[in-house]
This record gives C-alpha cells, sequence and structure tokens, in this order.
C-alpha cells in the first residue's frame, strides 16, 4: 500500500486528533495566549484536512526506486526525556533491503555487514511522497490514522502548503550552500568543538543575568551536568543502540523474515 491509498483509508478527523496527540504542537518556549492557541489550532487542523485531500487526488511522482516508509515509535534519547516515546519516520529503499536481508543488517557505519541507508522524508514534495510504499509493520501496530499524522508531520516541517515549502527550502538550500563554500575556503577558520560552544553560550547567559538566583542556580546546575556527563552519555548510547535494533527488527519483519526482538530493556 503507497502513502496515497493508506490516506484514501484514512478518517481525516481522526489523523488530526492523532497528530495532536503524537506532537508537542506547542512548545514549551511558546508564549501564547490561549486565544492564539485556538486559532492556531483551527489553521492547523484545515492545514490537515487541505494536505489530506491533496494526497488522495494528486497524481503520484514515481522514482526510479521504490522507496517504503517506516514509521516506528522510539525511546527518547536523553536522560531528562527517560520513559518517554519518540514517533520517528524515514525510508529505505526496497531493492537495497532485499539485496542484503541475508546479511547483518545495520544502520551504522561501524557494525554489521549490510549496511541499510535510510532517508528523511521532510524535503520532500507531497506528489513524490505520494508514491511511497507505507510498512505493514507501521500500519498494523499504530494504525492508518496515526501513519497519515506522522507523515504530514514530516511534511510540514517546511511549511503547510506547497508554496510555503518550496519557499523555505529554496531558501534552506541557498544557506546551505553559502555555508559549504565558506567551509571549502576556510576549513579550520572560526571553527569550535561543540563542548566548547555551549560553554562559551552558558558563560554568555550568566554574565547576562541580573538576578542573583537565577545566576547561582545557572551555575550550580552546569556543575551538576558536567559531573554526571557520563551517566548521562552511557544511557543515550543504550537508547541508541535498542532504537537501532528496534529497526533492523521492523525491516526484517517487513519482509517476513522473523528475527527475535533483542532489545535490552
Amino acid at each position: 500500500m503507497n502513502v496515497q491509498e493508506l490516506f484514501k483509508l484514512a478518517n481525516i478527523d481522526k489523523v488530526a486528533d492523532a497528530y495532536m496527540l503524537m506532537h508537542a504542537v506547542f512548545p514549551d518556549y511558546a508564549k501564547l495566549r490561549i486565544q492564539d492557541k485556538i486559532h492556531s489550532l483551527v489553521g492547523l487542523r484545515k492545514a490537515i484536512w487541505d494536505n489530506s485531500i491533496a494526497f488522495r487526488t494528486c497524481t503520484p511522482e514515481c522514482k526510479d526506486e521504490q522507496e517504503m516508509i517506516f514509521i516506528l515509535e522510539m525511546d527518547a534519547e536523553y536522560w531528562q526525556d527517560k520513559g518517554k516515546k519518540e514517533f520517528t519516520s524515514f525510508s529505505v529503499k526496497k531493492q537495497e533491503v532485499e539485496d542484503k536481508l541475508k546479511q547483518t543488517l545495520t544502520q551504522r557505519d561501524d557494525c554489521g555487514e549490510g549496511r541499510i541507508k535510510h532517508y528523511a522524508i521532510d524535503m520532500e514534495s507531497l506528489e513524490s511522497l505520494a508514491s511511497y510504499d507505507v510498512a505493514q509493520v507501521s500500519v498494523m501496530k499504530y494504525g492508518v490514522e496515526a501513519c497519515c499524522s506522522e507523515i504530514l508531520y514530516e511534511l510540514f516541517w517546511f511549511g503547510y502548503s506547497k508554496e510555503q515549502r518550496e519557499k523555505n527550502l529554496k531558501t534552506f538550500y541557498e544557506s546551505l550552500d553559502e555555508a559549504i563554500a565558506e567551509m571549502e575556503e576556510s576549513p579550520t577558520e572560526g571553527t569550535v568543538s561543540a563542548e566548547e560552544f555551549f560553554k562559551e553560550m552558558h558563560e554568555e547567559l550568566m554574565n547576562g543575568c541580573d538576578d542573583e538566583d537565577e545566576k547561582q542556580y545557572m551555575m550550580l546546575e552546569y556543575d551538576f551536568n558536567q559531573s554526571v556527563k557520563e551517566i548521562k552519555d552511557r544511557y543515550s548510547n543504550k537508547v541508541l543502540k535498542n532504537n537501532h535494533q528496534r529497526v533492523i527488527n521492523a525491516i526484517r519483519s517487513e519482509w517476513c523474515i522473523g528475527e527475535k526482538d533483542t532489545t535490552i530493556a
């Protein structure tokens, strides 16, 4: 079943409900009045309806290599989100998977012999996504509407309409080209490690803070985070390993090759 066929089966009101349940519509930092949030939700529901209808009625753009979308629920990667689940989606090239099924599958470069490349879908057009197959393991586990909502979430990453997406993607690619050109001209000039960057940012926040209690809290919090960094890193690595195994198990299950779930509890 492809994405277009999936949307033809969906109840669009339930797709909208699933979208609100599966994703944080308003991030914690969004300082919006309740009236503004209500207005935004009305607009979001309309975008879900409009794009769902577009998926049903468009002419799919087929690619040379058929791809399949997997939608999976993963463990949140960071310690502070321990116990939380997050939905993710990606695509694989079907022929590539079929060619490597008898090997030890992996999505990493450092282990396994049959590396399966996976691709983001948020930069694809609606018409292109409409031709992608959808993994039955995902549809059977989460339902038609949940899978539709996750595909829409990825589609909306660069805008809620075709015009918005094309404009924002054009800006993104132009910025990317500029950044690559700058890196090629000066490969190491002005670069710092992520650790150094966050340390400098923390110091700037501290220096710009006038509230002594808040400044003291920020200082103690930073020191604490540094003291437990190795614990957090070990936890993140364990979660990433488990999530990776979920991906491999899902791919094998889709091609009806059984593999015992070796996910670490």
